[in-house]
């Protein structure tokens, strides 16, 4: 599979009485394998698949452990077995000898494939020199450079990051990295890098860059310093800056470093950045998420048709010390550009792990911000607040689906709209939400309040979920005023869908709701028709085994009163 290219396609067309010829072979193969290399570049990308780590040995030699990776043609590296492998018999060893003084190189991986089984043709004379194979055994070849990975997009890193050199020398390698793209009015984070190429006892830095179509601490200008020690080759310390781009619909957004204007003190020397540097950001009003998918799709046909010449794989970067006329092998740090390949398995398993942290965590931070705002528009609107607690009696106990009511209940903040929170008081806990959670409740209620705003009162209801023996149900309840702007302005709704349901006996299907000004909210579930089926907290609903017509309620946990209902019916 020397040939790189993919197009175009051929396939044979085969028909009785052709003849056949070697041509018409090598045509057949490379037609499946074209189609196959195709395939892995666009739907699985360049890198390590699976395994392929390196493990240090001694001072001169490492195992390379079985793996597979793809280049960048799409062509299959396969490494079937472990292998140990000495670094002075690498390719690109020598040509570090030759710049002495190196304290790093890069160990590469790439396809490889050789002549096996050699053979003599039916046409062949002794006198012929030409000499044919049976086979082409496919295989891999390992290599040393000093070269690092240039991330123009084969990284999930590097299509989203951009990276500059600032500072450079013998002692300090100093990088800056920034999104590729950031949404207009939104704010970001910018990364400089400070990394020692050998120990420092002792450095400071500081720089200021200017920049265009972008905020730092409301100046145009980003400044910044550092002073400290590295006590080992290869560490590094991360300044991070929050930036905040203009609110425009589409351009540019320009870091510029000019010459002189970062400075570095080692010690006594006292040294500057003489070249200049300049990071650009593209800047949006569409969604970064949309950003980066126009940029992979507009340009990810133009970025595999022109390759021509596959870089390999980038499996370690070993660090070395010199001894003598040699180097050896100090340590080595795996993957360093995370050149990975994502399978199925693990983005779904990536996903899942992102919704359960970061999302639901994220949800749960704009609901605390939900609250808050709200806390502080009631405070702003007098903080109006009343408590108390209702015992509503229940006599010689109550049955499953049996519901009681409390008296009308003067909450004291006058009349409109008024937010009510309530509790089941139980012994010496109080709980709220679903009765589902915690079993140690001595009984179940399900409970709900009616609110009149137009006589500043209002009734709590209860129906018991299952048999009790109980006399008495002490309910705590929070009054709290609602601003006028949120009656007015924000109406809120609950949508049920679908709204004219009918099932069978016994059936069940999905509810699921639309909603109106109640972003991040809770919305519950219930079926207030006596034996009417059940319904659990996500929509599930399951219809009972009598006909007839049932009520099921979705309503908001935060603002009880806010709900909707639809009737379902169930048939034989």
């Amino acid at each position: 599979m020397k040939n790189l290219q993919y197009f175009p396609f051929e396939r044979n067309q085969y028909y009785y009485g052709k003849l056949i010829t070697q041509q018409d072979f090598v045509s057949e193969q490379r037609y499946m394998n074209d189609k196959r290399r195709l395939i892995n570049r666009f739907l699985h990308g360049a890198g390590i698949v699976a395994g392929l780590q390196v493990v240090r040995m001694d001072d001169r030699s490492f195992s390379l452990e079985a793996g597979l990776a793809l280049d960048e043609t799409g062509r299959e590296i396969l490494v079937d077995k472990p292998s140990v492998q000495r670094l002075d018999r690498l390719d690109g060893y020598d040509a570090l000898l030759e710049r002495s003084g190196a304290d790093m190189a890069y160990l590469c991986i790439s396809f490889d494939e050789k002549d096996a089984y050699p053979s003599r043709t039916v046409l062949q004379t002794d006198d012929e020199n030409r000499q044919v194979y049976e086979k082409c055994r496919e295989g891999f070849r390992l290599y040393l450079t000093s070269a690092p990975f240039e991330e123009d997009g084969d990284t999930v890193r590097s299509f989203c990051e951009r990276s500059e050199v600032l500072f450079e020398n013998a002692d300090l390698l100093i990088m800056q990295y920034t999104p590729a793209f950031a949404q207009g009015g939104e704010r970001f984070e910018i990364r400089i890098q400070i990394r020692a190429k050998r120990p420092i006892k002792e450095a400071e830095i500081s720089f200021e860059e200017q920049l265009t179509c972008l905020i730092y601490r409301g100046e145009e200008k980003l400044q910044g310093e550092w002073s400290g020690s590295l006590k080992e080759q290869g560490d590094f310390v991360d300044l991070s800056f929050q930036v905040e781009a203009y609110s425009i619909t589409q351009g540019i957004g320009e870091i510029y470093l000019a010459p002189y204007r970062l400075k570095v003190k080692l010690g006594d020397r006292h040294l500057f950045s003489r070249t200049a540097a300049k990071a650009e950001i593209q800047l949006s009003s569409k969604d970064p998420w949309q950003v980066l998918l126009d940029r992979y799709y507009n340009g990810a046909m133009n970025k595999v048709l022109s390759t021509t010449a596959p870089r390999g794989i980038y499996l370690a970067a070993i660090y070395l010390k010199q001894s003598g006329r040699e180097y050896l092998i100090d340590r080595i740090s795996p993957v360093p550009f995370d050149q990975w390949v994502y399978n199925s398995f693990l983005n779904m398993n990536m996903l899942q792990l992102l919704r359960s942290k970061h999302l639901s965590a994220g949800a749960r931070q704009r609901r605390e911000a939900i609250s808050v705002s709200k806390t502080e528009e009631r405070i702003a609107a007098g903080g109006e607040k009343a408590s108390g607690i209702c015992v509503i009696p229940i006599g010689i106990g109550g049955k499953a689906g049996e519901r009681f009511f409390s008296g009308e209940i003067i909450h004291g903040l006058g009349l409109g709209a008024v937010d009510i929170r309530i509790s089941l008081e139980q012994g010496e806990y109080q709980y709220a939400g679903s009765q589902e959670i915690f079993e140690d409740m001595a009984y179940r209620v399900e409970t709900a309040v009616k609110l009149n705003r137009e006589k500043g009162s209002f009734i709590i209801g209860i129906r018991f979920l299952e048999a009790s023996a109980v006399q008495e149900v002490r309910i705590h309840w929070i009054a709290e005023k609602m601003p006028e702007t949120y009656v007015k302005d924000q109406e809120a709704h609950i949508r049920i869908l679908p709204d004219k349901p009918e099932l069978k006996v016994m059936q069940s299907r999905y509810f699921r709701t639309q909603t109106e000004n109640l972003e991040s909210m809770t919305i519950l579930w219930e079926v207030t028709s006596p034996n009417g089926g059940i319904i659990t907290r996500d929509g599930h609903y399951t219809a009972p085994d009598t006909e007839g017509i049932y009520e099921v309620c979705a309503f908001c946990q935060e603002m009880p009163q806010i709900r909707n209902s639809v009737f379902v019916i169930v048939h034989e």
